[in-house]
């Protein structure tokens, strides 16, 4: 019997404490903090691979989140993108949607200038 296909919630679920690590690099970004990020990803990759379910998983999340998968992308790839999180956004007016190389959305930044 094949292991079944993780379910939306189970993902986010499975890959929250790397997103909670994602976000204290916001405030404040140290060589150990990086660390506890990177190992966290690795966490749940492993968890998967326990359960044989690591490739399905990475696409599922992939494909929940709008992540481009490129040929050859492994999982941890998948993991490391979907937890990414910019500290960098609220310095912009925009956020500018391109696919196939064409704008197609532009959203403004609410926060534009907050600090905290």
């Amino acid at each position: 019997m094949s292991p079944r296909q993780p379910t939306s919630r189970e993902l986010i679920a499975a890959i929250q404490p790397a997103k909670e690590m994602a976000t204290k690099l916001t405030r404040r970004v140290g060589r150990f903090e990086i660390y506890e990020l990177l190992e966290a990803i690795y966490r749940v990759y492993i968890d998967w691979k326990r359960r044989k379910t690591a490739k399905r998983s990475a696409h599922a999340l992939a494909d929940q989140l709008a992540i481009v998968r490129r040929k050859g992308m492994s999982p941890i790839r998948v993991l490391i993108e979907a937890t990414h999180c910019d500290p960098t956004v609220n310095l912009h007016d925009w956020y500018v949607g391109v696919r196939n190389g064409r704008v197609e959305a532009l959203w403004p930044v609410s926060a534009r200038g907050a600090s905290t």
